[in-house]
């Protein structure tokens, strides 16, 4: 794939030839609860705000429950008009010089910021902060690579969060309760701050050789 260097402000940015030509998108929007989604064509690209953020070039959408449990039940909608999708496959259009990612890597997105549309994944280009984003694995196809994010999210917050359990003994992983108690209170959205913050005290963390029940587990 063929890349120049643009400049955007102080930032550089690399970018492929194809977004260069590309000045606007399509994209799907919810406008009400109980309502069709809307293609809007001619949408705007959305823009990189700081060096975290790369712009993926959607190839392959993962499709979720909470993608028709939100026009239906107005669950999980922060504002009208919407842009939904969480998790996808794509190719990296646009990054800075900093980053790990380069035009042309494909890479799996999750979408875990749902109240910043610019990184919605129904849309043909995404904004993804770099701690979101993997490389897709050779041995993984798009579609299978597409399904994974929402997945490995739920199974990380569940253990991590809800369960209280570290990460610390394993790879170096992080201690993902110490992390979210370390943030400002206020950087936290309201609506997920008790859930966030005083769902489990430190006496009722989950340790090993602890027992669990999974409700709804799929096999594999």
């Amino acid at each position: 794939m063929a890349s120049i260097t643009v400049s955007s402000g102080p930032e550089i940015y690399t970018t492929d030839s194809i977004l260069q030509s590309a000045k606007t998108q399509s994209i799907l929007v919810l406008q009400a609860p109980l309502e069709k989604y809307t293609l809007m064509h001619n949408y705007p690209i959305p823009s990189l705000r700081d060096a975290t953020e790369i712009l993926v070039q959607t190839e392959v959408i993962g499709l979720n429950p909470i993608d028709w449990k939100s026009p239906d039940f107005n669950f999980g909608i922060p504002h009208f008009p919407f842009v939904p999708g969480r998790e996808l496959v794509g190719i990296v259009s646009q990054s800075h010089t900093a980053s790990r990612f380069r035009p042309g890597d494909r890479v799996i997105v999750i979408s875990t910021d749902y109240r910043d549309a610019r990184k919605a994944a129904y849309q043909e280009f995404v904004v993804a902060p770099n701690y979101n984003v993997v490389k897709l694995p050779r041995q993984l196809s798009p579609e299978q690579g597409a399904a994974l994010g929402v997945a490995f999210v739920t199974s990380a917050l569940a253990l991590g969060s809800c369960f209280g359990l570290s990460f610390s003994d394993i790879m170096d992983g992080p201690d993902l309760r110490a992390l979210i108690h370390s943030v400002n209170e206020k950087r936290i959205p309201e609506d997920v701050q008790h859930e966030a913050l005083r769902s489990i005290d430190d006496q009722e963390r989950a340790l090993e050789g602890d027992w669990v029940a999974i409700w709804g587990g799929m096999p594999s």
